[in-house]
Formats: C-alpha cells, structure tokens, sequence
C-alpha cells in the first residue's frame, strides 16, 4: 500500500489531543529528525493502516485510500 505521493495536494484537519501527548509528540519530532509534528503523526498513521491491513488481511478500499492520500498538514490546538 502506498499511500504517499508527495505530488498530490493535501488537506488541512484539525486534531485535539492532550497536552501530554503533545510533548511526547514534540520529543518524537526532535529525537528521530522529523520537519514537523504533522509529517511525524502522518508517518505514524500509515504505519498503522499498513499493519492493520496486514495483521486483518484486508484491504482497505480505494475510495478510502484517496481519502487518506488526501491528509496534509495538521492544525494543533
């Protein structure tokens, strides 16, 4: 499955987690050299999509992979 493509345009969501969260986010991005907290939180939801269809077998389906091609920058709160 691959769903980035760094030619496709992206879209703006707004995410709300605790504050907690955000520091270890915050620590992840600095630790591993990420250019920010969207593109490390955009890594982290592939890698999860990726094993849950692996670990389901299942594929997820085409209509909902444009959807996730589709997420961009995140706006934190």
């Amino acid at each position: 499955m691959a769903f980035i493509n760094r030619n496709r345009r992206t879209k703006v969501i707004t995410l709300r987690i605790e504050e907690e969260l955000n520091r270890l986010i915050e620590k992840a991005v600095a630790m591993f050299g990420y250019r920010s907290k969207s593109d490390y939180i955009r890594e982290a939801i592939i890698e999860y999509l990726t094993e849950f269809e692996r670990e389901h077998e299942l594929s997820i389906p085409e209509e909902v992979e444009e959807k996730i091609k589709g997420v961009g920058t995140i706006i934190y709160v």
